[in-house]
């Protein structure tokens, strides 16, 4: 069974847990929310959000980080991070994978309202070019896998998001 922060605890035989050290590792999974609730919204996340195992914010970027192929020659997942922030203008000694904007924000630190702000970009590309696949593509179709797919495209030719 999974902690919430992709340990396996103490139960034998994890699930996924390939190399049965206990943990789920980059090669091994990632973790998932699924019909979850936007915490500063209230409001329902229309599409699943990843996350490298060990983090402990599930995002908008951890989701661009996750989509990256980590364990390609050279593409750790602090390499993809390094890209996804590159790519969105984050200050670079900011931690996606922990980072939590939220507080920060409240704390009146302006990275956390600068990394709410790519978070909502992201979602609301997300959303919007979604919805326009999946009329076109009608049921079945993976437009969230299509327009991740070209986030990551993007992030990877021009190293940015515009």
């Amino acid at each position: 069974m999974l902690s919430q922060w992709g340990k396996c605890g103490d139960s034998a035989g994890c699930s996924g847990d390939l190399n049965g050290d206990n943990v789920i590792d980059s090669t091994e999974g990632r973790l998932a929310i699924l019909n979850g609730t936007d915490i500063l919204t209230g409001r329902p996340i229309p599409h699943p959000l990843f996350a490298p195992p060990g983090s402990s914010v599930v995002s908008p970027q951890s989701t661009l980080i996750s989509v990256l192929p980590v364990g390609e020659p050279g593409l750790t997942v602090d390499s993809a991070q390094a890209t996804v922030r590159d790519a969105l203008g984050v200050d670079p000694t900011i931690d996606l994978l922990t980072f939590d904007p939220l507080a920060a924000a409240a704390d009146g630190d302006s990275t956390g309202a600068e990394v709410l702000a790519t978070a909502a970009q992201i979602m609301d590309t997300l959303t919007m070019v979604s919805s326009y696949l999946a009329g076109a593509e009608g049921e079945g179709g993976d437009s969230d896998g299509a327009v991740l797919g070209a986030l990551v495209a993007q992030i990877e030719a021009k190293g940015e998001l515009d």
